[in-house]
């Protein structure tokens, strides 16, 4: 079984035991998905939940799958439709009574026009996203680094200021 998160893309479901009997029973109303494919939730389409197949699997009729093109990098229409610009045209094509209800069909899916660079190009675009998504990772540990030792730094101050190590008046 795989599913589509608005953060990790497609990834593999994991069941409690006391759930794989009704996932077993309702095995016949699910979709094939293969290694590849672009996977979206059709309901979840506006916010970004998007994703590549890793592996071949079985998906939620609630999903639409769909089978790229050869010499198309289905990462990198992943990565295009999790964009402000291509969340505002899915919500533009989508339907629903409310905007938080839209449901982006395939017929209205199959209509937006996407910019296509060569392959190498758009191999390119998924090195440049993924140095992005390293930086950011790593400025974000630091940042989180930072936070904690303030914080330490913080409780220092108040227990030195407390137990009279520090004259308050004095710092002020």
């Amino acid at each position: 079984m795989l599913e589509v998160s608005l953060v990790s893309g497609v990834t593999r479901r994991e069941f409690l035991d006391s759930r794989i009997e009704r996932v077993a029973a309702d095995l016949g109303t699910l979709k094939v998905a293969r290694r590849g494919d672009l996977v979206f939730n059709k309901m979840r389409m506006w916010q970004g939940a998007v994703g590549v197949a890793p592996t071949d699997g079985l998906v939620s009729t609630d999903y639409t799958v769909a089978e790229p093109f050869p010499g198309v990098a289905t990462a990198y229409f992943a990565e295009l439709f999790r964009t402000s610009d291509a969340k505002n045209e899915v919500n533009r094509r989508s339907h629903g009574i409310v905007m938080d209800r839209n449901r982006l069909y395939w017929h209205d899916f199959k209509q937006i026009l996407c910019p296509l660079p060569s392959h190498d190009e758009q191999k390119e675009i998924l090195a440049q996203i993924g140095n992005l998504n390293e930086w950011t990772g790593r400025l974000t540990r630091h940042v989180i680094n930072v936070i904690v030792l303030l914080r330490e730094y913080r409780s220092a101050l108040i227990t030195a200021a407390v137990t009279g190590q520090i004259d308050v008046s004095k710092a002020a």
